[in-house]
């Protein structure tokens, strides 16, 4: 993440955050949970999180295994691009 900004609208936190790029099926869940977790160290009710990302792709070792949990298997297991 390059940017993250907070707001206050009507008593209610507003996130907004932008990301130069992202692996969506292995780390955009995770870069989502952690805003949450960001915005639960400030004491006022969540009203939304908006993250704007410039390049999101899928790893060409992944792509059969994306399909299949897009097609709803949900037991498939990603290799991690080490």
């Amino acid at each position: 993440l390059s940017l993250i900004q907070f707001q206050i609208e009507d008593g209610e936190l507003v996130l907004s955050a932008y990301q130069r790029s992202s692996d969506a099926n292995l780390g955009l869940p995770a870069d989502i949970y952690h805003l949450y977790l960001i915005t639960r160290q400030i004491e006022l009710p969540l009203k939304s999180i908006t993250l704007n990302l410039g390049n999101v792709h899928i790893y060409a070792n992944n792509a059969d295994k994306t399909r299949e949990l897009l097609a709803g298997n949900e037991a498939v297991r990603f290799e991690l691009n080490v």
